[in-house]
Order: structure tokens, then C-alpha cells, then sequence
């Protein structure tokens, strides 16, 4: 087991990379963008959830599966790319706070509309 320290800076070395990773080697569909929010290891070091948030949120199935399909080609670059003993298995989901930004932008859209009917 690791200790909450070197988690905290395994989330943040994985985050970097990854990041950089994705801006290097994936390509998604114009007018998308993907950005990495969070990264949670497990206390074993098996296993990074790593957090995404995709503007429009209306591509986020897109985006989750473009990563989705490239996690095996990331995964290898991190292997090299990490001096761990045990790199953790990386996999992608959907930010926890993507739900709320949805919510938001659809009370501001409705108050916009409202505004412009007055």
C-alpha cells in the first residue's frame, strides 16, 4: 500500500503525462475539446480513474471512445515513459462534476431565452 503522499504525486505525474499524451497523440473531431480534470489511484497502485471533461458536453460519448479505443496505445507509452515498479491500469470516465455543468448551462440557455421573449 502507498501512502497518501505518493499517491497525490502519482495522480499528479500520471495527469501530466497523459495529458500530453493526449495532446500528442490522439486526434479528436474539430471543435472538440477533452480535458483531463482528475486522477484517482488506487491505494494499490493497480488502477488510475481518470477524470474527463469534454466541451461540447453534448460529445462526450464521442470523446470517451476515441480514448476508450487509444487507452492500450496510451497505457504503453506510459509504461515507458513512467520509473514505476507497477504502473496503475488507466481508464477513463466522465467527470463527476459534468452532470452540474450540464445543468448550469441549461438554466442559463433557458434564462437567455427567457430574456429575449420579454
Amino acid at each position: 500500500m502507498a501512502s497518501e503522499a505518493r499517491i497525490k504525486k502519482i495522480n499528479a505525474l500520471i495527469k501530466r503525462e497523459v495529458g500530453q499524451m493526449i495532446l500528442e497523440e490522439l486526434e479528436f473531431p474539430a471543435g472538440v475539446f477533452a480535458t483531463l480534470t482528475n486522477v484517482d489511484t488506487s491505494l494499490d497502485l493497480t488502477d488510475s480513474k481518470i477524470e474527463i471533461s469534454v466541451f461540447p458536453a453534448s460529445k462526450l460519448a464521442q470523446a470517451l471512445k476515441i480514448l476508450d479505443s487509444q487507452a492500450g496505445h496510451l497505457q504503453h507509452l506510459l509504461n515507458r515513459k513512467l520509473s514505476l515498479h507497477f504502473v496503475p491500469r488507466i481508464r477513463f470516465v466522465p467527470d463527476k462534476a459534468l452532470g452540474n455543468a450540464q445543468k448550469v448551462e441549461e438554466i442559463l440557455e433557458n434564462i437567455k431565452i427567457e430574456d429575449t421573449n420579454l
